[in-house]
C-alpha cells in the first residue's frame, strides 16, 4: 500500500498455522482495551507501562529534555513506588535514585541537576512533553505561538484551535478533550506547584538566511 504497509492476508499456510486474534485485554493489568480507529489501547491510568512511556516522552529531547533520564529508569522509579506523575520528578531527592541500580553519586547529581533545570522549558517544548493526543512537535509550536500561555491554551475554543494550519478537527477535539479532564488538569497544577514554568518568546536570531527562503533538491554529503 505504497508507504504504509497494508496486511492483506497470508501467503501460505502450514499444519500448525493459527490465527492470529485480536487481544482483548491489556498484557500488563488485565484491564478490557480500548479500539481506536487501527490501534488499542490500555485505557487503565494505574497501568505501569503506560506511566512509564508517559514519563519517557516527557523527559525526551524534544519535550522537557531531561539527559540521563530512560525507560529503564522510569521504570525502576515506578515499580518502586517513587513516580507515578510528572510532578513527582521533581520531588526526587539523592536518597531515592541511590535505591536504584546503576545509580551512583555522581549519576544521582547529574540527574537531579537536569531535572531541577528542567523546569522553565519553552512553551512549545512542554505543550509536546504533556503528551496531549495528536500533537506532535509542528503543531505544538504551531499553538505556543499562537497562545503564548498555558491558560490561553487552556481557553482556547474549537473554532480558535482549527484557524491553526496544522491542527484538524481530530486533533481540536483532543486538545479540548485534554483540557477538560479532571486528572490532566491536576497535574499541570501539580507540576506548577513544584516550580515549573513554561516560558515563549518570539525572538528570532538573526542569521544568514533571515528574510530568505530557500529550496534544496537531492542530498547533501554532510546533512540530512
Amino acid at each position: 500500500n505504497e508507504v504504509i504497509p497494508e496486511i492483506l492476508g497470508t501467503t501460505e499456510h502450514f499444519e500448525n498455522s493459527q490465527e492470529v486474534e485480536k487481544p482483548t485485554v491489556c498484557p500488563s493489568c488485565g484491564t478490557p482495551l480500548r479500539e481506536v480507529g487501527a490501534h488499542l489501547f490500555c485505557p487503565n491510568r494505574d497501568c505501569v507501562p503506560r506511566i512509564v512511556a508517559m514519563l519517557d516522552h516527557y523527559a525526551g529531547k524534544n519535550a522537557m529534555n531531561i539527559d540521563g533520564f530512560s525507560d529503564s529508569t522510569a521504570l525502576q522509579l515506578v515499580n518502586a513506588k517513587k513516580v507515578r506523575s510528572f510532578a513527582d520528578l521533581y520531588r526526587l531527592t539523592e536518597e531515592d535514585l541511590g535505591e536504584l541500580e546503576g545509580f551512583k553519586d555522581k549519576k544521582i547529581a547529574n540527574l537531579l541537576t537536569v531535572i531541577k533545570n528542567s523546569k522553565t522549558p519553552t512553551m512549545d517544548a512542554f505543550i509536546y512533553a504533556i503528551g496531549i493526543e495528536g500533537v506532535g512537535r509542528v503543531a505544538a509550536k504551531d499553538l505556543a505561538a499562537r497562545f503564548k500561555t498555558m491558560d490561553a491554551l487552556r481557553q482556547a475554543t474549537f473554532e480558535d484551535l482549527l484557524a491553526l494550519d496544522n491542527v484538524g478537527e481530530i486533533t481540536a477535539k483532543a486538545i479540548l478533550a485534554y483540557f477538560n479532564d479532571e486528572n490532566n488538569v491536576a497535574q499541570l497544577e501539580a507540576l506548577t506547584k513544584v516550580g515549573v514554568s513554561p516560558t515563549w518568546s518570539d525572538e528570532k536570531k538573526e542569521g544568514i538566511f533571515s528574510g530568505e527562503s530557500v529550496v534544496l533538491t537531492g542530498t547533501l554529503q554532510s546533512f540530512k
